[in-house]
């Protein structure tokens, strides 16, 4: 018979902001001692990818809260950059309305990176007032097992949300900037016909304002999602009921 050695250790802390709490639970370790004969080698190469997987999500976890402060700085400074390159073309819609040669469109299109770009900052504040500043300070404090020990199966969870919700801001940042540009170098090139400017519209076409604005819905609602904690329950219903629907 095996020999089983169970360690059991907690501190009791409690972390939360409000009405979201996460514990820090009391965690259990089981370490088996003693040989099992034989076979299941098989099995052992699989079983290291899994650990290594684990491993490497907790680290990224762990460097993502500890860091967390210094990422929502630059994605907030990114958010105000990506409006730049549209700046001088709303200067020039204005300026083209004392001629009456503006027109809805052109608003719309312009509006359009700003829109978004105040869209992202609602969102990164939203977001980051989902981690506790002790959540924080744990990070910061303790080694990467520590910390994601130090953490009920809810904490896991909310920090996971925080990490996908960012991701996708990431995403809806490099689409604004991408677009931005597109709509700069669509402008110069019918003004100026310089073949810099219109190989620079070609290469961003795929960013035109018509488009883009389906990418932006897509990250946009899914860093929501991620961010309220809504995404899984929503994924896990939808799955819930398609599995029923198909067993009727």
């Amino acid at each position: 018979m095996k020999n089983v050695n169970v360690d059991i250790v907690g501190n009791g802390n409690v972390v939360g902001n409000g009405n979201r709490t996460i514990s820090v639970t009391n965690n259990t370790r089981i370490n088996n001692s003693g040989g099992s004969g034989g076979s299941g080698g098989g099995g052992g190469g699989g079983g290291g990818i899994v650990i290594l997987a684990a491993v490497v999500s907790i680290v990224l976890c762990w460097l993502y809260v500890r860091h967390v402060d210094g990422i929502y700085d630059f994605l907030t400074k990114a958010a105000f950059l990506s409006s730049l390159p549209v700046l001088p073309l709303v200067a020039g819609f204005l300026w083209r309305l004392r001629t009456e040669d503006g027109n809805w469109g052109d608003v719309i299109k312009l509006f359009i990176n700003p829109t978004v770009a105040i869209t992202v900052l609602s969102l990164l504040n939203f977001g980051y007032g989902r981690l506790d500043e002790r959540v924080v300070q744990m990070a910061a404090h303790m080694p990467a097992s520590d910390f994601w020990n130090g953490l009920s199966e809810y904490g896991h969870r909310v920090v996971l949300e925080n990490i996908v919700g960012t991701a996708a801001i990431v995403g809806v940042l490099f689409s604004n900037v991408l677009m931005a540009i597109f709509q700069w170098a669509e402008c110069m090139a019918q003004n100026t016909g310089s073949a810099m400017v219109v190989r620079l519209a070609g290469l961003t076409y795929n960013f035109r304002p018509a488009r883009s604005v389906v990418i932006f819905a897509v990250f946009l609602g899914g860093s929501f999602l991620a961010f309220s904690g809504n995404g899984v329950d929503w994924w896990s219903s939808a799955v819930g009921g398609v599995t029923t629907a198909l067993k009727e």
